[in-house]
């Protein structure tokens, strides 16, 4: 955490000493993908705050759709409105045993989380077609999955989370022509603050319902970013 907040002092020392020249670019959409791991703890805790159980878990995704705005800003900067996670789901499901019982329930899940990032250009060139930057990122996010039964023989379940995201964005713009451009880069996620609940209906279960604040160092989606874009 010390390295990266001397990193964040000296580039924006660096850049508040000189004015980058604006490149011919004002406006444009872009469309990523992002390849990554997430790597994500929770700490389960009972109604008194006790440690019950650490969870750990490990996702890899290899197509994750990102949509995005940008814009250069007036110190020839680039700023960027994304949407890295984004999800509205509703399953419905029946399961029929061998003697015909049946159980029902309804499968909700939301996953929502806007960024906003804002790249320093480390060159300064008037007229150039390779732009490196390094940009640093925020996320407000919610997920909530939560599951509804439809007879009396199951139990309810929720888990619901929210909180931020910070990341360092390393990358390097490329526009090979007057309209179309490209972005490759890497998001590494610094900090994961997030709070996170969890509910079982289930009466027979020792913990019924229980909390956690999570403040992780780089812990989230880990991963390489390739975008193409059109300028407007």
């Amino acid at each position: 955490m010390r390295q990266i907040t001397l990193l964040f002092l000296l580039l924006f020392s660096l850049h508040a000493v000189a004015q980058v020249p604006a490149v011919d670019f004002k406006y444009g959409v872009k469309l990523s993908n992002l390849s990554s791991i997430q790597q994500e703890t929770n700490y389960d805790r009972n109604a008194t705050g006790t440690l019950v159980a650490i969870t750990r878990g490990s996702t890899m995704d290899w197509l994750q759709l990102i949509p995005a705005f940008t814009w250069q800003t007036k110190k020839g900067d680039f700023a960027e409105v994304s949407v890295p996670m984004w999800q509205l789901q509703r399953q419905e499901s029946i399961r029929t045993d061998s003697i015909g019982n049946s159980v029902a329930g309804v499968n909700r899940k939301i996953n929502l989380g806007l960024q906003y990032t804002y790249s320093i250009r480390l060159l300064k060139k008037k007229s150039t077609k390779w732009l490196p930057m390094i940009g640093f990122g925020m996320m407000p996010f919610f997920q909530n999955t939560r599951y509804s039964p439809l007879v009396e023989t199951d139990f309810p379940y929720s888990i619901t989370k929210g909180g931020l995201l910070f990341s360092l964005n390393p990358h390097v713009m490329w526009m090979p022509s007057p309209r179309l451009f490209l972005d490759l880069g890497l998001q590494v996620n610094a900090i994961d603050l997030s709070y996170a609940t969890f509910y079982d209906g289930d009466p027979r279960l020792p913990l019924y319902e229980g909390h956690t604040v999570n403040w992780n160092l780089a812990n989230g989606n880990n991963g390489i970013i390739l975008g193409a874009g059109v300028k407007l």
